[in-house]
Formats: C-alpha cells, sequence, structure tokens
C-alpha cells in the first residue's frame, strides 16, 4: 500500500514541477514581450510607425484604435518591427495593441488619426516674396512639402527648408521666385501621399534683404560625449534657468555622430516629467541626412518654451553619441 501512496505522490510531484515550469516560460515570455515607445503618434493611412521595445520579433500583428490590423507589419530585430497604418483607423484616439503568437501586449502611449485643417495665414491678406508666411492650424506633423501656386509657375517647399515647423504652425520664408498674383492656391502634400489645399492667399513682390541674420550660439552641454545606447544614456544636467532669456523661434541643437545599430532616435524630454516635451519631440527618427549634416534640432514654440523655463531639458536615445547641446538664439 505504501509503495502505492508513494507512487501515486510522485506522479502529482512530477506534474506539479511540469506545470509550475510551464507557468514560469508563459511568465518570462510575457515579461520579455514590451514596448518601449513609438513614432509618429499622429497618423495618416499609409504612414509607417516604428515601435521600439523587447521581444518583438515574433509579432503576428499591430492593431490599432478600432482594433483593426496593420496593412503590414515589417520585423527588423527583436528590438524593433514598423507597422504600417490601415486604412480604417478610428477617429477615437487609442493604445496600439502587439500581438505575437502567445503573447499581446498595448502601448502606454497613445495614437491618433490626424484632422489637417488650417486655422488662419499670418499675414492673412497679402504676403510678399523674401517674407515669412506662417500657417497656423492641426495636425501638421506628417506634411512633407508645401505647394504655393499652380501649374507650371508652382513652387514647392519641402518641410526641410521649413523655418519652423510644429504640429501647429509652418514658418517658411517666400522666395524670390514664387508666384505672385490674387488667390494664390496653397497645399499640402502629406508622407503617404495624400494631398490638401489648405487656402489661398494674395503674394506681392518684396524686396530681398541685403543682410542676413546673425545666430548666436550658447552652450546648453559641452561636457564631452554621451554614448546614448538603447535609450540608456542620457544628458540631465540642462536646467531651467538655461532658457531664462529664451524666445519662441529660437532653435535647440544637439550635435551627434557614430550611427550604431543600423538605426537611431533622438529625443527631447521634459526635464522634470522624463516624458516628451511634445509627443512628436519625444521620439525623433534620425536618418544618415541627419548625421552627414551633424545635429538634430528643434524649434521652440508657445508650447515648448513654458515648459523649458519651468523645468529645463533632458536629452535622450538610442543608437547615437551626442557631442554637444547648443541654443541658437536668432
Amino acid at each position: 500500500m505504501n509503495k502505492i501512496i508513494n507512487a501515486v505522490w510522485a506522479i502529482m510531484l512530477t506534474m506539479a514541477i511540469v506545470l509550475t515550469s510551464c507557468s514560469d516560460e508563459d511568465n518570462e515570455s510575457a515579461a520579455d514581450l514590451s514596448v518601449a515607445a513609438f513614432y509618429p503618434t499622429i497618423v495618416m493611412s499609409g504612414t509607417e510607425v516604428e515601435i521600439t521595445g523587447n521581444g518583438l520579433s515574433h509579432t503576428t500583428d499591430v492593431l490599432f484604435p478600432g482594433g483593426f490590423s496593420a496593412q503590414t507589419v515589417k520585423v527588423i530585430d527583436d528590438n524593433r518591427i514598423i507597422a504600417t497604418v490601415p486604412a480604417n483607423i478610428a477617429e477615437t484616439e487609442d493604445v496600439l495593441t502587439i500581438v505575437t503568437d502567445g503573447d499581446i501586449i498595448k502601448s502606454r502611449q497613445t495614437i491618433r488619426k490626424a484632422h489637417t485643417a488650417l486655422r488662419y495665414f499670418n499675414p492673412a491678406d497679402v504676403v510678399k516674396t523674401y517674407e515669412d508666411l506662417q500657417i497656423e492650424g492641426n495636425d501638421f506633423l506628417l506634411i512633407k512639402s508645401v505647394e504655393i501656386g499652380e501649374g507650371e509657375k508652382a513652387i514647392k517647399i519641402d518641410a526641410f527648408d521649413f523655418k519652423r515647423k510644429s504640429n501647429t504652425n509652418i514658418t517658411l520664408t517666400l522666395p524670390g521666385k514664387t508666384p505672385v498674383g490674387d488667390n494664390i492656391a496653397i497645399k499640402s502634400y502629406f508622407e503617404n501621399g495624400d494631398v490638401q489645399k489648405l487656402g489661398s492667399l494674395s503674394i506681392e513682390k518684396g524686396v530681398q534683404p541685403g543682410g542676413k541674420w546673425v545666430e548666436k550660439e550658447i552652450d546648453l552641454y559641452n561636457g564631452g560625449d554621451v554614448e546614448m545606447g538603447g535609450w540608456s544614456g542620457y544628458i540631465n544636467t540642462i536646467y531651467a534657468d538655461a532658457f531664462a532669456e529664451a524666445k519662441i523661434g529660437d532653435i535647440i541643437r544637439v550635435y551627434i555622430k557614430d550611427q550604431t545599430e543600423g538605426w537611431q532616435q533622438g529625443s527631447f524630454k521634459h526635464g522634470s516629467t522624463w516624458g516628451g516635451l511634445t509627443d512628436e519631440l519625444g521620439v525623433i527618427n534620425l536618418t544618415s541626412e541627419d548625421f552627414e549634416r551633424g545635429y538634430y534640432e528643434m524649434t521652440i514654440d508657445e508650447v515648448t518654451l513654458p515648459l523649458l523655463q519651468e523645468a529645463g531639458l533632458i536629452i535622450s536615445g538610442c543608437n547615437y553619441t551626442a557631442t554637444k547641446v547648443v541654443l541658437i538664439s536668432i
């Protein structure tokens, strides 16, 4: 009888060990799957969203607001995937859901559909060539160029040449070859190929300036190279008083070098919360052109200026080295 009882206990113990082992493996798998960040957080159909984290190489689907599956999911490696936004993304802001063979995890960040709209031009009625035009509106993040005029005389200004770009403002200087006349059409071109007419303006010939702007560069950080690693490095010694004299339109520039791991991201973070100063500034995809130029930058606006003056700035990111941070005052 004792032999039978001992045999039964042995079987039960073996089953308990197996079940415990399986449970531990499942928990470890779930713990390994995580989402660190993604960009952009304001999207349109066809936008590519780059997602970083851990355990992503087994991703089978990415669900956008409304539960709609990504058009495509491209696995780069265990720490990065690229998902293409579906055509029928819901209007309501929500999280991303990452689906793998055995796990499902939701992001902490939220994502929403862009609703690009013009609020006003400044100047409102007539603008002159060689002068600045401010375009105020909503969800300008995905605009890659602005076209002024129509037909053969139209000119297109790429985002790289904007004097300023935020999610609510695009400021550009009208070149001398800008078409002039009444009701000149202004259109926006988006990264996914969409085109939207923003409105129209009267444009007149202006006087080409004879001088040039003088930039004043002030060191915010110049204490040696900082390797960012996989979001493990940072510069957190840029305090609020550094921005006491800063103004809207000033530029914060991060000098960079050493592309590593095949992809790089930069970040401008709130000096206290460590969150992005804005959604688009929290995760910035860096390109080969940025490294050839030697820096990435942001323009201080009415949203970010009070945040900087209240809490200062943290620079972070992944897979690059920051060499210096400066404030450029014009």
